[in-house]
């Protein structure tokens, strides 16, 4: 279970510093590439921001899957830069697991379609599925990382409110437990780790839901306990 996490550090490592070498590196024309190839995965991660922000229910304000920006560096030189950029509608008010999730999803989902895809590139079968294959795998690792702003995010959402963060912490790390004790009492070889997380988030529903209950089912009974003392 989550043997995966070192693999997705040294991805993310290795997105960061590729990505990071080869714009400042790279001479032109070629540079051009890497910035056509940093496009495509730009459109990407914001897309699997998008794709979480729905799974979450965190509201959208607006969305730009690309963004063009001119700097002029001196007046005979200009350089275009290009941005995604998702903002999210009373960002502050964000909950922490809404801020993880979110501001982490296209490291995520950019690791595991890169996963899936590899297999294609080292054993080819198809001339056109390996270097479509190849394409999108490095379109991704471009930009597969965290920018700052998400990053950011994740601490602030749980200083804004720490008592509900850390009441999400607990949750999810009792979904987490919950996960781990039941795995080896399943009589399956391996699961995917994909299946895993959607257990885990399902547990996380039980648990939040089962409290929402037992605090509803609380006050009911305590009401009803002043109304007769009323009475």
């Amino acid at each position: 279970m989550f043997e995966e996490i070192p693999v997705i550090i040294i991805f993310l490592l290795f997105s960061l510093v590729v990505s990071y070498l080869l714009l400042k590196y790279t001479p032109e024309p070629f540079k051009k590439i890497i910035v056509g190839l940093m496009m495509v995965g730009i459109i990407i991660h914001e897309f699997f921001h998008v794709v979480m922000c729905i799974i979450t229910n965190t509201p959208i304000k607006n969305i730009k899957f690309l963004e063009i920006t001119k700097t002029e560096l001196n007046p005979n030189y200009k350089k275009y830069e290009f941005n995604g950029c998702i903002m999210i509608k009373g960002e502050d008010k964000m909950t922490f697991l809404q801020a993880l999730l979110v501001g982490l999803a296209p490291l995520l989902f950019s690791f595991w379609i890169c996963f899936l895809l590899l297999d294609f590139v080292v054993h080819p079968s198809d001339e056109l599925l390996f270097f479509f294959s190849l394409f999108i795998i490095l379109s991704i690792m471009f930009s597969a990382a965290p920018s700052s702003t998400d990053l950011k995010n994740i601490p602030n959402s749980f200083i804004n409110n720490p008592k509900y963060s850390a009441y999400q912490s607990v949750l999810l790390i009792l979904s987490i437990f919950i996960v781990w004790m039941i795995l080896p009492n399943l009589y399956i070889s391996k699961l995917h780790e994909i299946i895993i997380y959607l257990m885990i988030m399902v547990f996380y529903y039980i648990w939040k839901y089962s409290f929402k209950f037992l605090n509803s089912l609380f006050h009911l009974v305590n009401s009803s306990k002043k109304l007769k003392l009323k009475h």
